[in-house]
């Protein structure tokens, strides 16, 4: 699940509360590796909502990472690094699809952008050198790690997954 790590630091902001793990199970299905290739996990926020959180790069051909969002006044549905879906109260640009979306880490975990991490380590190094607040603090890092850590656990996987043969 390391690759979708950035995944769940949106979906924490997207939500606005704390994450507890309901239920999750994951492990080896496709790949000899030595860590999972597919975790899922139900999660209950601490604002009342309940969402899932799906991983894997053992689905064929490989997808780009998607990001759905519904609540009772509307949805948002994101792929790849676009809004493709849009619909609600509020007035918004109709969002375009794409014209392609790369697979991503669902293809390979070798598919993962360094583009974000860039612009975040950049932009830390430029708080130093500006004696200023960084635009993602740590505390942010630090909560999606707990709950990734979480999901590890109810799943049964450990700081250390096993790699089932």
């Amino acid at each position: 699940m390391n690759q979708g790590i950035h995944l769940v630091d949106l979906l924490l902001w997207l939500m606005g509360g704390e994450a507890e793990v309901v239920g999750a199970s994951g492990g080896v299905v496709n790949h000899e590796i030595e860590v999972e290739d597919c975790v899922v996990a139900a999660l209950r926020f601490s604002g009342g909502a309940v969402g899932s959180l799906v991983a894997t790069t053992a689905a064929a051909p490989g997808f780009p990472h998607r990001v759905e969002v519904y609540g009772t006044r509307g949805g948002a549905q994101i792929e790849g690094d676009a809004l493709v879906r849009w619909e609600g109260d509020a007035p918004r640009t109709r969002p375009r699809a794409p014209d392609s979306v790369a697979a991503g880490a669902g293809a390979s975990p070798t598919g993962i952008s360094t583009v974000g991490h860039t612009l975040i380590v950049r932009d830390f190094v430029a708080s130093i050198r500006e004696g200023r607040e960084p635009l993602v603090a740590g505390e942010e890092g630090r909560r999606s790690l707990a709950l990734v850590l979480a999901v590890y656990e109810a799943a049964g996987l450990g700081a250390d997954p096993p790699c089932p043969r």
